[in-house]
Parts: C-alpha cells; sequence; structure tokens
C-alpha cells in the first residue's frame, strides 16, 4: 500500500468536501504530490514510485480518478490528478465521507421544536460543516455537542427568571451530567450574544445574563434593606455587610433613605470598603458582571431612592462595560464612575481601546474618562490598586 498515493487521494477528497457545489473539477498538481518536501515526485526509490502509480491506477481503473501524463525525451511524468468520483475514493480509502457523515449526524439529531429560533442557528451549524467549517466553536468532529446544546437552550429558557445555577448544578439537573455544560460554554455564549445584542460581554458575562454563573454566592449587601423569608425579615443594615440568597432579592423594603448607592465589581474591594467606610449608604456587591437576577433587582431598587448612584470596577473596558449594563438598566438616573479615573494607569492594547471606542456612550461623566483615555493610551489599572474611599466625602 503506498502511503504516497493514499495522502494525494485523500487530499482530493477534502478538496472535493470543501467545494460541494463545485463547478471545476478538483485536482492535484505534481507539486503537492509528496508527503515529504524533502523527497520530491519522482520518488527517490524506485519501490516506492512503482507503488506509488500502482495504487493510483487501481483508483483510476474503477473511474474514480484520472492520471495525466506528460512525456519528456528522459521518459514519463505525472502532472496532475484529476477527482471524477470523490465518495468512490472515500470508500476505497475507507474514509468517512463528509456528506455520509451529515446524513448520519441529522439522521441522529433532535432537532428543537418547529418555529424555534434556534433552527436558524443549527442550520448556520450544518450549512458550515457541509463545507467543512465551523460554526459558534463546534467542528463536524464535535457533531455530539449539537444535541446537548439544543438541550441546554431549551432548558435555560424553561428556568425561572429568579433561579440561578452554576453550570454543574445546571448540567447535573438540565442535562443530566454535572460536566456537560462545560464543553459548549464558548458556544452558548457566542450565540447568545448574537441573540440578546451583547458583541462585547464576554461569554461568560453572557451566561451570567441567563443566570448561569461558574459558582453562585449570596448578594453581598451593606445598607438599609429588610427581606422577607417566609414570615421573618432579613436586615441587611448590619457592619460589615450581610450575604442575602438570590432567591429573597425579589421582596424588600428601603427602610432609611440612603445617602447614595454604590455597586463595586470585586470582591476584595467590596470586603474593604465595607470594612472601613461607615456611610449611611446602600452597597452592592456585583461579583464581577450582574446576573440577571442582580440587575433585576439593582432595578427595582433604583426606582425606590432617590439617591445618587455610583459605580466602582476595574478602569479597563470590562470594568466599563459593567458600567454600561448598569447604567441602562439606571434609565435617566446617572450612574457616577467612582475611583475609575486613573492618571497613571498602564498602557492599554490596540483591542482595548476599540473596545472603548464601541463602548460610548455610556453617560456624561463616564465618556469623559473614556474618551481621555483614548486620547492618552493608558488609564488601565485593576480595581484593587485603589484604596476605598467614600464618593460623598471626595465631592
Amino acid at each position: 500500500m503506498s502511503q504516497q498515493a493514499i495522502y494525494c487521494l485523500k487530499q482530493l477528497v477534502r478538496k472535493a468536501e470543501k467545494q460541494p457545489e463545485r463547478k471545476r473539477d478538483v485536482l492535484l498538481k505534481r507539486p503537492d504530490f509528496t508527503m515529504d518536501p524533502q523527497d520530491p515526485y519522482p520518488f527517490r526509490s524506485a519501490d516506492v514510485l512503482r507503488d506509488f502509480h500502482a495504487y493510483l491506477s487501481t483508483a483510476e481503473q474503477k473511474k474514480f480518478i484520472s492520471l495525466e501524463w506528460e512525456k519528456h525525451y528522459i521518459g514519463t511524468s505525472l502532472e496532475r490528478i484529476r477527482l471524477h468520483d470523490a465518495k468512490g475514493v472515500a470508500g476505497l480509502l475507507d474514509y468517512e465521507y463528509l456528506p455520509d457523515k451529515l446524513v448520519q449526524i441529522e439522521a441522529g439529531f433532535q432537532r428543537p421544536p418547529d418555529g424555534h429560533w434556534l433552527n436558524a442557528v443549527v442550520d448556520q451549524i450544518l450549512d458550515a460543516w457541509r463545507y467543512g467549517k465551523r460554526k459558534f466553536g463546534l467542528t463536524i468532529e464535535q457533531a455530539t455537542r449539537l444535541n446537548i446544546l439544543v438541550d441546554a437552550v431549551q432548558a435555560i429558557e424553561a428556568l425561572p427568571e429568579s433561579r440561578i445555577l452554576d453550570y454543574r448544578q445546571f448540567g447535573a439537573r438540565q442535562l443530566g451530567d454535572s460536566k456537560a455544560l462545560l464543553p459548549i460554554v464558548s458556544t452558548l455564549g457566542q450565540i447568545y450574544r448574537n441573540r440578546l445584542d451583547k458583541p462585547e460581554l464576554s461569554y461568560e458575562d453572557v451566561l451570567a445574563e441567563l443566570n448561569l454563573v461558574k459558582m453562585v454566592h449570596p448578594v453581598l449587601i451593606s445598607g438599609p434593606l429588610k427581606f422577607r423569608a417566609g414570615s421573618q425579615e432579613i436586615n441587611s443594615a448590619v457592619r460589615p455587610y450581610l450575604g442575602v440568597p438570590g432567591d429573597l432579592l425579589g421582596e424588600f423594603s428601603v427602610f432609611n433613605s440612603p445617602s447614595y448607592l454604590l455597586t463595586i465589581e470585586n470582591l476584595s474591594s467590596f470586603l474593604e470598603y465595607t470594612s472601613t467606610i461607615e456611610d449611611d449608604a446602600i452597597v452592592l456587591y456585583t461579583g464581577g458582571y450582574p446576573t440577571r437576577r442582580f440587575q433585576r433587582f439593582y432595578q427595582t431598587l433604583l426606582s425606590r431612592i432617590s439617591a445618587p448612584v455610583f459605580h466602582w470596577g476595574d478602569s479597563d473596558p470590562h470594568g466599563f462595560q459593567i458600567l454600561k449594563t448598569l447604567q441602562k438598566l439606571a434609565g435617566e438616573k446617572t450612574v457616577l464612575p467612582h475611583e475609575m479615573e486613573i492618571r497613571n494607569g498602564d498602557p492599554f492594547s490596540e483591542e482595548q481601546l476599540r473596545h472603548i471606542e464601541r463602548l460610548i456612550p455610556v453617560n456624561p461623566p463616564t465618556d469623559a474618562i473614556l474618551s481621555s483615555y483614548m486620547e492618552k493610551g493608558d488609564g488601565i489599572a485593576e480595581q484593587e490598586t485603589q484604596t476605598a474611599r467614600s464618593p460623598i466625602k471626595q465631592a
């Protein structure tokens, strides 16, 4: 069996697979015959050359290919191999032909219900696979993930808005395997980033919008709020803070007028702030990008207070992305950036500067900072580099 001939025939089949609606013949030319650039055709070994020609002649006799020779005064040289029957060549090689593979995949695949938006996404994936390409991070070799994807999307849509699950909980309860969600996190992120029209969000942030997170934590709160748990009330006006289960966020009251509302992106900064600043304010830890459940709570809270609103996060595109999300929830109220204008920060990358440009507009105070960063090219800093300070005592 000639490995060089098998190599050539597989190249021809793969070329044909990538051109399912081709109008031109698929050809392999002399420079592409060899597996080893150090041993060009005609091969240095007479035995290798003879086996190469013999194996290709077998495929030609079956009319799967034709061999095109060119005569020279010193002999006859194979110049081109022309493909006629890709499926026939695949069978000769015991190679799984792409169109046949697609038929098997579609036969074993459970489509979403008729009219479901996910059908259009599935069609895009299958169409990409017909051309040997990937779509939403999936290749045809990962076809088993397609059923998991469909089950996951339908399970996400069935989740109550107040319910938040971590990846393993969701996988175990909704998909029958605690690890089932992990391989399709990026695929779900890409699909829902388009569907939610939030192109700047990371995949994990997109899933947070769907109430799926790496780890479920209570919402950390400091300030004059009361939450109802059955017949009991939980008071969050304790020092330094209280962890409130997310299921209780739907029913609460504000019992004193706070001097301001401050959201904090990172945990260490929240812990420092609540342990050192003793303002009569409401302070919330967002846990990075806020989940959909947190966003609903935040929006309701804003409707019940008239105090100034601030956000303290990393001085980077992701931190300002969180601020922009909070600003959209705040409506006509302005979410003021707190400690996010860094004078001696690190340089932004070109991609980060493009991201910043796409973020504008947020609100006038934030846009001024972002415009300054674009002009200077620096200002990036982690939130933890800044010491906790009160926004009202600086004013």
